[in-house]
C-alpha cells in the first residue's frame, strides 16, 4: 500500500497516482436556535458544544492502485503542512494522530467499504475528539453512526440526550436546565440541510445554543 501523508503541496506533486485528490472543506457553521424553527420537532441528539475550530482529516482512498491519500487542515478550510519547521500545536496534534490513530481510521474505512471521507475533530485538554464525518460535498453521517461504529476506536463527541425537539423540550432549553444546561449542540438524528430561502442556500442543519 502506498501511503501519502500530505499537505496540498506534496499531494498535487504526487497526484499522478490518483484519478483526482479532493481538497479540505470548512466545518459547516452553526445555525442559532433562535432564529432556526426548522429544528422543532424533529428527533434530535443533544450534544455538548465542542467549540467551532479544530482538526480536519481527509482520507482518500484509492482501491484500485492501493493508494491512499492524507491531507490535513484547519475547520476554517485551511491547509496544515505537517512538515513545517515552525510546528504549532495544531501540527503537532496532527502528527500524533498520524503516529497513534491514523491506521484505525483507515483500517475502518476500509472494512465498511468507505473510499473518501473527511473527519473532524475537536480538540480539548485530553486531546482529539471526533464530531463528524463529511462522506461527500452535501452529506454527513448521523451523530448515531458516528457513536456506533468509531466509539470503539476513539473518543466521540458527548451525547447528552436523544429527544424531539418539542414545545417540552423547547422550553427546557430556554431555560438551560437538565440535559440542556450549558452550551449546546442539536444534530438531528438523520442529517439533513437547512434551506435558507433569502439567500436561496443550503447548509448542514446543525443547531447550537450558546448560554
Amino acid at each position: 500500500m502506498e501511503l501519502m501523508q500530505s499537505n496540498r503541496k506534496s499531494a498535487t506533486q504526487q497526484s499522478g497516482t490518483f484519478d483526482q485528490v479532493p481538497t479540505i472543506l470548512p466545518y459547516p457553521k452553526f445555525l442559532p436556535f433562535e432564529s432556526t424553527p426548522s429544528i422543532y420537532n424533529l428527533f434530535c441528539y443533544v450534544i455538548k458544544h465542542y467549540g467551532t475550530d479544530g482538526l480536519s482529516v481527509l482520507i482518500y482512498r484509492q482501491p484500485e492502485t492501493d493508494s491512499i491519500a492524507v491531507l490535513f487542515g484547519d475547520w476554517k478550510g485551511n491547509n496544515i503542512d505537517i512538515e513545517t519547521d515552525n510546528p504549532t500545536q495544531i501540527v503537532d496534534i496532527a502528527n500524533k494522530f498520524i503516529e497513534y490513530d491514523l491506521v484505525k481510521f483507515i483500517n475502518l474505512m476500509h472494512s465498511i467499504n468507505i473510499k473518501q471521507a473527511q473527519f473532524f475533530f475537536a480538540v480539548d485538554d485530553n486531546g482529539l475528539v471526533l464530531v463528524d464525518m463529511q462522506v461527500s460535498l452535501n452529506k454527513f453521517v448521523g451523530p448515531g453512526m458516528i457513536r456506533d461504529i468509531f466509539g470503539n476506536i476513539y473518543r466521540t463527541q458527548e451525547i447528552k440526550k436523544i429527544e424531539v425537539i418539542d414545545e417540552r423540550a423547547i422550553e427546557y432549553i430556554n431555560k438551560g436546565t437538565g440535559s440542556y444546561e450549558g452550551d449546546i449542540i442539536l444534530k438531528p438524528s438523520k442529517f439533513k440541510m437547512h434551506h435558507d430561502q433569502v439567500l436561496n442556500s443550503y447548509q448542514p442543519l446543525y443547531v447550537d445554543v450558546k448560554r
